[in-house]
C-alpha cells in the first residue's frame, strides 16, 4: 500500500525548511520566475569562489588544492576518473567535499566516499539497479549524498 507523502509538507520545529527548499543547484543566475527558496547556492569555480558569497566550489581533480580563502565554502564538489579516486579518499578539505565518480562502480565509490566521510554525488542517467544499490550503501551511512 502506497502513502501519499506532500512535497508541501509545513515545516517541523526539527527542520524549518520544505521539502523544495534549496534543492536547485546553478552555475548561472536563475531565471527570474523561479522561487529563491527553491535555489541552493551557486556552483562556482575555486578562482570565484572569494567575490561570490555562499557557494559550492567546484574543484579540479588534476589541480592543486585551493588555497584557504577568508570565506568558507557551503562545500566543495569535485568530479573525478576512479584512477584520482585514491587522491581523493585521501584530500582532507575545510567544508564538505561532494565527489562525481565517472565509471561502473557507483555503489562501490559511494561506500568508500562514505567510509572517508565524503558525500557521493549521483550522477544522472544512472540505471534504476544502479541507483538502487548506490542508495542501499547510504541506507547504513551518515553522510548523505548529493544528486
Amino acid at each position: 500500500m502506497s502513502i501519499p507523502l506532500s512535497l508541501g509538507m509545513p515545516p517541523s520545529r526539527e527542520e524549518p525548511r520544505g521539502l523544495l527548499d534549496a534543492l536547485l543547484t546553478h552555475r548561472a543566475p536563475a531565471p527570474a520566475d523561479v522561487p529563491a527558496r527553491f535555489l541552493a547556492p551557486r556552483i562556482v569555480t575555486a578562482a570565484d569562489a572569494e567575490a561570490a558569497g555562499d557557494v559550492v566550489v567546484e574543484l579540479d581533480a588534476g589541480a592543486e588544492a585551493p588555497a584557504p580563502g577568508s570565506r568558507r565554502p557551503l562545500r566543495y564538489q569535485i568530479d573525478c576518473a576512479p584512477e584520482y579516486l585514491d587522491d581523493i579518499l585521501a584530500f582532507t578539505a575545510p567544508a564538505p567535499l561532494c565527489v562525481y565518480v565517472t565509471g561502473d562502480t557507483l555503489a562501490d565509490t559511494a561506500r568508500r566516499l562514505t567510509e572517508a566521510g565524503h558525500l557521493p554525488g549521483l550522477p544522472a542517467g544512472r540505471s534504476a539497479d544502479e541507483i538502487a544499490d548506490f542508495l542501499a550503501v547510504l541506507a547504513h551511512s551518515d553522510t548523505g549524498y548529493v544528486a
